[in-house]
């Protein structure tokens, strides 16, 4: 009995090793992040905005990769790098601000920094048979947003990106993005696509719906607005808190007493933050009604 138990004993021990070499030698599972509002990246071309939207990292031809693929191009060979297997992966939004009927076809501007001499890789899209090349990213049709995925091979060491866009005025909008400890680190390394009035304290006044009149007071500093509203017919103060993003799109919550939700206004700044419009809900989305509010001294 001593013999086999030291025999299966050695045994295991023999086999020890090679069950930890199968795991340190098992490939990183797919990492994803969806970002939260307002998001770290956003920039203008012409009336089409870009704003990242999501992250994700991991082998190319994973499973976890092909939703975020398309079908074959017909006039490209699509590969699979043996030197890079691994994809960084942006997903964006594109929005224009009317709606697209026949479609349009453009390019978001993004590339890849991939050494000091400035050479740079255009975004890939990732097939069923392998990567293609994808310069006209962004396809928006019968909509006025659309969504996204840029594709990046890269090794499986290569773990700190730097991104550019050039934008008008010959202005570079630069990011990095750090695949760290299953997640990632997004930073904006100069700016670009910055709000022209990322502070203010202003008065709104307009309406909701058809015959709701309201009355707000705004306070914005960078990435945060906070206030209050009063509504013509009830006289009440309500609390206003939310975010703000470098395009000046909002998310207003409104409450009454503070902290107990009774809304949502979701919109849009412009001309100069002088005029703020988009929908009102209530706090689960339901009773939808259009608003615009404007600056009053």
């Amino acid at each position: 009995m001593k013999m086999i138990w030291r025999s299966s004993f050695i045994l295991a021990v023999l086999a020890l090793p090679v069950a930890l070499s199968a795991q340190t030698d098992a490939e990183p599972k797919t990492i994803e992040k969806r970002l939260p509002f307002p998001s770290p990246v956003q920039w203008k071309l012409s009336d089409i905005s870009v704003t990242l939207i999501g992250l994700a990292w991991g082998p190319a031809n994973s499973p976890q990769m092909k939703p975020k693929g398309q079908e074959t191009f017909p006039r490209d060979k699509p590969q699979f790098f043996s030197d890079r297997r691994f994809v960084l992966v942006l997903g964006f939004e594109a929005r224009k601000p009317t709606l697209v009927n026949d479609g349009i076809y453009a390019r978001s501007g993004l590339v890849r920094m991939k050494n000091i001499d400035g050479d740079m890789e255009a975004p890939w899209a990732l097939t069923a048979a392998g990567l293609v090349p994808r310069p006209f990213d962004i396809h928006i049709s019968r909509a006025n947003a659309a969504q996204f995925w840029d594709f990046f091979p890269a090794s499986a060491d290569d773990k700190e990106f730097l991104f550019e866009v050039e934008l008008q005025n010959n202005r570079i909008l630069a990011f990095k993005i750090v695949v760290k400890d299953n997640g990632f680190v997004v930073t904006t390394v100069s700016p670009g696509g910055q709000s022209e009035c990322s502070q203010f304290d202003k008065r709104f006044a307009g309406s909701i719906g058809p015959d709701s009149g309201v009355s707000v007071r705004l306070t914005r500093e960078n990435a945060t607005l906070y206030g209050s509203e009063h509504y013509t017919k009830i006289g009440k103060k309500l609390w206003l808190t939310g975010s703000i993003d470098s395009l000046d799109n909002f998310v207003l919550e409104e409450s009454f007493p503070k902290g107990r939700p009774t809304g949502m206004f979701r919109g849009t700044f412009h001309s100069g933050c002088r005029v703020m419009s988009g929908y009102f809900s209530k706090p689960d989305g339901s009773r939808l009604q259009p608003f615009e509010l404007r600056e009053v001294p």
